[in-house]
């Protein structure tokens, strides 16, 4: 889940949140959606193997949203809003370790013409530190490519397609300054969480990233991996039903993916949308019955800015009881009078270990 505000806009990753998400899973494996008989698949997947023969998770969708083809920019429409998201975990070949986020959006601006803009972060872990340099625009239409995407925002760059991408960024918060250059290639079934006309929206939630991190000019080669977002349509009509949520993405150490998402609406309802993607590409769909978010403290960013902060997070179904807590509690996205959330490099302990990546989006004014 990501936000947007710009002027008197504002857009989300789940925006239409009252509405049922369907998830995608391997066309071998199924939905499973907590019954004896699984849930019809909205599409078909193509099942891809390797030349050796062996198989893989499938790697494209087909349905109401269509990949590669939908990896594409969208058309612009007063309403619409779109975004590429990577949320990654790094480490490098000495035991270094950082938390990366990019984040690209398009969207029509305040005088209607065509807008892109970019935010990205950096959690150094041995510093104890994070680093935003400063949101950066481009105005002006987006390239559209035929299933593929490139984007070139003042330092930035995101380039890619059908699950292989090459993202390139220049983090520059005082003094310090970390270029990263990765290659992320995706390893799981893409999982369809939402087509509804209004919001549609899809993830890679684990891409393998391989590549090199600069920090203050001493290169480090790294490894890790990527959760993937890619959300678009006129998703600005839906969000002035939402107060606030809670977002966590989270990897685990034994290869299933887990999405936990508890949105605050301002009719005073709750809604619980949350998935579990097994190593095999299975994906289970969890409603308000099948998990639990329970925030376990706080953290005021500022005076009248006050972030749930730590949470436990249970799904009994799949024996999951873990702990996700922030590396560190200052993973504040602030531009000035536009906008402000929280994306915040995670670690999980519990049954399973892991990483995530936990977004706030709400609690604070900018």
């Amino acid at each position: 889940m990501r936000s947007i505000v710009t002027s008197h806009l504002c857009g989300s990753v789940l925006l239409s949140l009252a509405l049922p998400v369907v998830l995608l899973a391997c066309a071998a494996g199924g939905v499973d959606d907590g019954t004896s008989q699984a849930a019809p698949l909205p599409g078909n997947l193509t099942l891809q193997r390797a030349a050796s023969g062996a198989r893989k998770c499938p790697t494209s969708l087909s349905g109401p949203i269509n990949l590669p083809a939908d990896d594409s920019v969208h058309p612009y429409s007063p309403y619409s809003d779109e975004w590429f998201y990577y949320s990654t975990h790094l480490e490098t070949d000495d035991g270094l370790k950082f938390g990366f986020a990019q984040i690209v959006y398009t969207l029509l601006g305040p005088d209607s013409t065509p807008l892109e803009y970019v935010d990205a972060t950096i959690t150094d872990h041995a510093e104890g530190k994070y680093h935003f340099g400063g949101r950066q625009y481009a105005f002006g239409p987006a390239t559209v490519l035929p299933g593929a995407f490139d984007f070139a925002i003042g330092s930035e760059r995101v380039k890619g397609g059908n699950g292989h991408d090459v993202v390139h960024s220049e983090v520059v918060d005082g003094a310090s300054r970390y270029v990263v250059d990765l290659t992320l290639e995706s390893e799981k079934t893409p999982v369809l969480h939402l087509a509804d006309g209004f919001v549609n929206y899809v993830s890679r939630e684990r891409m393998s990233a391989t590549g090199t991190i600069s920090v203050n000019g001493v290169v480090h080669h790294v490894h890790g991996h990527t959760w993937f977002d890619h959300q678009f349509g006129p998703q600005l009509i839906e969000l002035s039903t939402v107060q606030n949520w809670t977002w966590i993405a989270a990897q685990l150490e034994n290869g299933s993916e887990l999405l936990a998402l508890v949105i605050n609406k301002q009719d005073g309802t709750q809604q619980y949308i949350g998935s579990y993607t097994d190593e095999d590409c299975k994906t289970t769909q969890l409603g308000a019955k099948d998990f639990t978010v329970a925030a376990t403290g706080s953290w005021s960013a500022s005076p009248g800015c006050t972030y749930p902060m730590g949470w436990n997070v249970r799904v009994p179904s799949k024996g999951i009881a873990v702990h996700v807590s922030p590396v560190i509690r200052n993973q504040d996205i602030l531009v000035p009078g536009q906008d402000r959330y929280y994306e915040g490099d995670s670690t999980v302990v519990g049954s399973v270990r892991g990483d995530a990546y936990v977004e706030l989006f709400g609690f604070c004014a900018p």
